[in-house]
């Protein structure tokens, strides 16, 4: 594994989980996962010889990186996904450092789930809420024993998903769209919590509805609402599982009427009432320890 250049001698402003027994002779292999805590001064570069994959979430603050050509402005709320054998440099913003927490992996496991996923090639997914996902990676880890290893991989293979379902999402490459597309998606993803006519996306570029159209659908795939009712559907499945909101203040929360409308619609995009989706997340996320034992059984 190629060790990162710094820019100073000094320790950064970093908490690590090693895990020496995870780092080799796995289908995943980790090498180190940890938070980085704000610091001006926080960077680093590696060349083309390092052959990891380094996959981080910003939690606060601001930062840049350069990868494959392209250089991010990163923020709060946005991934960045760097593959082995792809030079790069990324560093917090001097005023407003980056706050981030992170991991380092590899394996022929790692590799499928690249390319099975189609993120090979995709190094930057902005406003992408992953914290719960890498915060459930970090406390894998932290399992004693060879259970750590087991746990680790789905745990990943959660945040692949996630990406995946960005991606999915927003179909049209950030650098290949126009700069009207962009700003017709800004609008939507401004505004998640409601419809949007195509009447109200007229005035937000000044062009005709079947202009809208056209460009929506070059840069992003589809149609504005097709990409609102995606989006909607993505973040009602974040709150399903990361909150314990009734169904009726989600309801509100994502514009609909009521309860009752809001899980028709939910069944409808996604094969599963609300309730149902969020029962069948937690029974993954813990399931019993006899999943075999009949209801009530004895253990």
């Amino acid at each position: 594994m190629a060790a990162p250049t710094r820019n100073s001698s000094r320790r950064f402003q970093e908490s690590f989980l090693l895990r020496p027994d995870l780092a080799e002779g796995g289908a995943v292999n980790f090498f180190m996962a940890g938070t980085t805590f704000r610091d001006p001064g926080y960077r680093i570069a590696r060349d083309e010889e390092h052959d990891i994959y380094v996959l981080e979430f910003v939690r606060s603050g601001r930062g840049r990186l350069c990868c494959g050509g392209e250089t991010y402005d990163v923020s709060g709320g946005d991934v960045y996904f760097i593959q082995p054998h792809v030079a790069h440099e990324y560093s917090s913003h001097p005023a407003d450092p980056w706050e981030k927490i992170w991991v380092n992996f590899g394996g022929r496991v790692a590799d499928a789930l690249c390319d099975a996923y189609q993120l090979r090639g995709r190094h930057f997914f902005p406003d992408c809420p992953l914290e719960a996902e890498f915060r459930q990676l970090h406390e894998a880890l932290g399992i004693p024993g060879g259970a750590a290893r087991g746990e680790s991989i789905l745990a990943l293979h959660r945040i692949f998903l996630r990406l995946h379902e960005w991606v999915e999402l927003h179909p049209g490459r950030g650098d290949d769209c126009s700069e009207a597309g962009r700003r017709l998606r800004d609008h939507l993803d401004a505004n998640v919590h409601r419809t949007v006519p195509l009447e109200e996306l007229v005035g937000v570029i000044g062009r005709s509805p079947a202009q809208i159209l056209r460009i929506f659908r070059r840069d992003w795939g589809g149609t504005p609402g097709a990409y609102q009712q995606k989006q909607r559907s993505f973040l009602a499945r974040q709150y399903l599982e990361n909150t314990d909101l009734s169904l009726k203040h989600l309801a509100l929360q994502l514009g609909f009427r009521d309860e009752f409308y809001f899980s028709n619609w939910f069944k409808k995009h996604n094969g599963i009432s609300p309730t149902g989706y969020r029962r069948r997340f937690r029974q993954e996320k813990n399931p019993p320890d006899n999943p075999d034992a009949e209801p009530g059984a004895a253990g």
